[in-house]
């Protein structure tokens, strides 16, 4: 099962034996889990210290607070209405790509870098390079199509976005057509987009909310995280879906 493929990459990898038996250097190198997991806390703790600016016109009101207080508050939002992991996970880590450092090889080199969704797709694809699972780097990735949807659903969202919200909005193609607004309804993550970015508002509205700290989520992200590598190595070992009964 996926749940014993899991524990696989849970697993200490250990350094070569040494002639005599013990352990080369006595030193024991990181499993995959463990490495993904220190790098994703890291980022926040690391980059989430200090004022980004590029989140102020990302968000229904001005911030407050640092993205690493941000990213906690909506993640104890979703925590507190007893959302999925997958959501409480996303929440933590939606802003992620303001946070990845500008010269990583995944930023564009034309100036569309800085927009939103850029932002979001970087955030995304970093999230996905460090082993999180397709559904929460596509919750990510889409995060500011669902303020698009929403605008378009609700006159009143638009309204009492700030004005620097909604300059940004018209940036990256303003609310959504009808068009664009069914063929969003129809995606399978269509629920828990819209419950990240509840998490996302409210957390930005409430700003003083207190929140459990970084350590509280590491056993649900160490957990996701075996699992999500688990299947990955799952579809390798088959073959692409759709293909194994080609390559039986």
């Amino acid at each position: 099962t996926l749940g014993r493929l899991g524990s696989r990459f849970r697993r200490p990898l250990t350094s070569r034996s040494s002639c005599n038996g013990a352990p080369g250097g006595g030193r024991r190198a990181q499993s995959p889990v463990e490495r993904g997991l220190q790098q994703a806390f890291a980022l926040l703790q690391q980059q989430g210290q200090s004022s980004a600016q590029s989140m102020q016109s990302a968000h229904v009101a001005p911030l407050a607070a640092t993205p690493l207080e941000h990213a906690l508050q909506a993640a104890e939002v979703a925590r507190e209405a007893e959302m999925s992991s997958e959501v409480v996970i996303a929440a933590l880590f939606h802003e992620c790509g303001h946070l990845v450092p500008k010269g990583h090889g995944d930023w564009a080199d034309d100036s569309a870098s800085t927009g939103r969704a850029d932002l979001h797709r970087l955030g995304s694809t970093w999230l996905w390079q460090h082993g999180f699972s397709r559904i929460i780097c596509s919750l990510i990735a889409s995060h500011g199509e669902t303020r698009r949807y929403l605008c378009h659903k609700d006159p009143g969202y638009y309204d009492d976005l700030s004005d620097l919200a909604k300059a940004d909005l018209s940036l990256h193609g303003g609310a959504m057509t009808p068009t664009e607004a069914d063929a969003f309804e129809a995606c399978r993550s269509f629920n828990a987009s819209l419950a990240l970015r509840h998490c996302c508002d409210t957390a930005a509205l409430q700003d003083e909310r207190p929140a459990a700290g970084l350590e509280h989520y590491k056993a649900m992200v160490e957990e996701h995280l075996g699992e999500a590598l688990a299947e990955r190595s799952w579809w390798e070992d088959l073959g692409e879906l759709g293909t194994y009964h080609v390559k039986r």
